[in-house]
């Protein structure tokens, strides 16, 4: 028979949400891990190139380019449209097969989007009534969207399961503060590209802060690649407890 301090050894290596090197005071370093450290770093970034090119900027960006409110209304809706649809098949896919695909495949997306975002705006030089940029800008939008359902959805999902239970309110804390001092720095950053060009919004000006955010994105879609679900908490070799009654015969 079992004793206590035997049993509650195998409790240890059944449950997966208990692994004293993980939680223990001794070891700080180990609740900042892998995945804890890219969602902050992520995160931070994201902050600072979606308040670089986005909001304000790009709405004035299509403004200008078609003369209409009811275009800027409409792109930016897209967006926001794009997130909300891809949201349930986001989420069904991390779960089915693992967070850190869906993530790196939002990184492939991210790019393509850098991608066709660029294009549009190259491509406005030669576009006469800017409805042929517009209608790129609209696809460039829609790809936006569905990677921000991804940073919102599965990277924090990862992000929670990366972090030993009783210690996430305060990394979410540290979270929600890098999405917002990212807020902060990226209408900054703004500021100093429109100040180089004399506080000046015309198209070519307004593009060169959206070529700002457009690199400080690429930066978060590298990062996208480098999530790893066999680094979270709940990650456990699927012999441990076949090894422990190795061992204990």
């Amino acid at each position: 028979m079992e004793s206590k301090s035997q049993e509650e050894e195998r409790a240890n290596l059944v449950s997966p949400l208990i692994e004293p090197s993980l939680v223990s005071e001794e070891n700080p370093k180990s609740i900042w891990s892998h995945n804890v450290v890219l969602s902050l770093i992520a995160t931070t970034i994201s902050g600072i190139a979606d308040s670089t090119w986005s909001g304000t900027v790009i709405v004035s960006y299509i403004y200008i380019l078609t003369g209409s409110n009811s275009a800027a209304g409409y792109v930016e809706a897209v967006q926001g449209l794009a997130q909300l649809i891809s949201a349930l098949p986001v989420g069904y896919l991390a779960d089915k097969y693992s967070r850190s695909s869906v993530i790196f495949c939002g990184g492939i997306i991210a790019l393509l989007a850098i991608a066709v975002t660029v294009f549009s705006t190259i491509l406005e030089a030669t576009d006469d009534d800017g409805s042929t940029t517009l209608y790129i800008l609209i696809c460039a939008l829609f790809l936006w969207g569905i990677c921000s359902g991804i940073t919102t959805g599965p990277l924090q999902a990862l992000f929670a399961d990366s972090i030993p239970t009783g210690k996430r309110s305060k990394f979410y804390v540290y979270l929600f503060t890098s999405y917002v001092i990212g807020g902060v720095v990226g209408p900054v950053v703004s500021i100093i590209v429109f100040h180089l060009h004399e506080d000046k919004w015309y198209l070519m000006d307004i593009r060169d802060a959206i070529y700002v955010g457009m690199g400080l994105e690429f930066f978060l879609a590298v990062v996208m690649f480098f999530f790893d679900d066999k680094k979270t908490v709940n990650h456990q070799p699927e012999n441990k407890v076949e090894q422990y009654e190795e061992k204990k015969a």
